[in-house]
């Protein structure tokens, strides 16, 4: 992510399997980035436990909205121009 990117609110990963969402967590962290991670039961490596996160199982996607919601996750977008 490019230095001049500026990111408002918090950051909400939905966790799979892999690495990924873990690498970006500790690089929003580094940047001082508020996030919050949810996290597939079955499908997400236990590593994500040492961000804020909440676990969820497949089908529970009402859950998974309340905890982005909750942790202040919200959809938006820009436009460049």
């Amino acid at each position: 992510m490019p230095d001049n990117v500026k990111i408002e609110g918090s950051l909400g990963i939905i966790a799979g399997r892999g690495p990924l969402p873990c690498a970006v967590a500790a690089a929003a962290s580094l940047r001082g980035v508020p996030l919050h991670i949810v996290g597939i039961r079955g499908e997400a490596r236990d590593e994500i436990e040492r961000f804020p996160h909440t676990w969820v199982k497949w089908g529970e996607i009402g859950k998974m909205f309340r905890a982005l919601d909750t942790n202040a996750c919200e959809i938006s977008s820009s436009s460049a121009g």
